[in-house]
């Protein structure tokens, strides 16, 4: 079976799913579902794990575009006041919190819309525990209710970031407001966006400084999540993946040297504009917090 699954993908005429099952596993477990019901695990149309049976997942509630916050973040006073590279990302980290803030008051405003206004009854009496609570899957009558956060532009972002270490930081070729400005107008300055798209070992090559990023980053991201609450019980739960069409979602440039109508990175692939083989992507894709994503990577 697994053969004829490999032998079907290297065709490239279907799309066939693996799924990690000790990886999906403790995923769920992160968020406190007891093993039992962990390893009871199904897949909710993409990506997304689920316990199936007693289980509301509501798995594409909400959205964080990591690309977006960082030209924000970049653009403060605060960020180009750093004075090293760590006190960057500790400043960039504080930013997306705050960012996240924002999107959880607006996961929780669609939840209760749809427990206002569009409760299931019928799906609510097929799950497990709503008839013994007498309440609809809306008001957190399953056993286990979750809100998928939905991660877009990692690779984008690791490149980023990597690339203001080396010529900030490291080499000191450009100054944080040279790189600020250049993302906030788009790179009027064609000879600093090549020298930044240059920048040697990104993510998706298996080079080991973007390696170590992308787990840093992600680990920081998903625990972010996973700390997070919503009313009724319900646990947020990150995927490090959206819907293609938000590759498109373009409206800042990047200090990886991409502009804003070059597409973002997708899931946990690297950019496109990154030149690697499949191993190469597939070991740096290994490095993210894919055992505390259970909403899909």
């Amino acid at each position: 079976f697994v053969d004829a699954a490999c032998v079907l993908a290297a065709a490239g005429t279907g799309n066939p799913g693996f799924m990690n099952d000790p990886v999906v596993i403790e995923g769920l477990t992160a968020l406190d579902i007891p093993l039992e019901r962990a390893r009871d695990w199904g897949i909710v149309g993409c990506y997304e794990a689920t316990p199936q049976g007693d289980s509301y997942p509501n798995t594409v509630l909400c959205q964080l575009h990591l690309v977006d916050g960082l030209a924000a973040y970049l653009a403060t006073p605060e960020a180009r006041a750093a004075a090293s590279f760590e006190a960057l990302v500790e400043g960039w980290q504080a930013h997306v919190r705050a960012a996240y803030a924002r999107v959880l008051e607006g996961c929780q405003a669609r939840w209760n819309a749809m427990r206002d206004m569009a409760p299931s009854p019928f799906g609510s009496v097929l799950m497990r525990g709503c008839v013994a609570r007498a309440l609809p899957l809306e008001a957190g009558g399953a056993d286990h209710n979750l809100a998928g956060v939905n991660i877009l532009g990692l690779g984008t972002v690791v490149d980023s970031l990597h690339a203001i270490r080396q010529v900030v930081f490291q080499r000191g070729e450009a100054t944080l407001d040279q790189v600020s400005d250049a993302v906030a107008e788009d790179f009027p300055d064609e000879g600093l966006r090549r020298h930044l798209s240059q920048v040697p070992g990104r993510y998706g090559t298996d080079a080991e400084a973007t390696n170590t990023l992308a787990r840093a980053v992600s680990t920081f991201l998903a625990g972010m999540v996973l700390e997070s609450r919503l009313e009724c019980g319900v646990r947020p739960y990150p995927g490090f993946f959206a819907f293609g069409a938000d590759i498109y979602a373009l409206r800042s440039a990047s200090p990886d040297g991409r502009r804003k109508e070059d597409l973002i990175s997708y899931g946990v692939a690297p950019s496109s504009a990154v030149e690697a083989g499949p191993t190469a992507v597939m070991a740096s894709a290994a490095h993210v917090a894919h055992p505390l994503a259970a909403c899909g990577n």
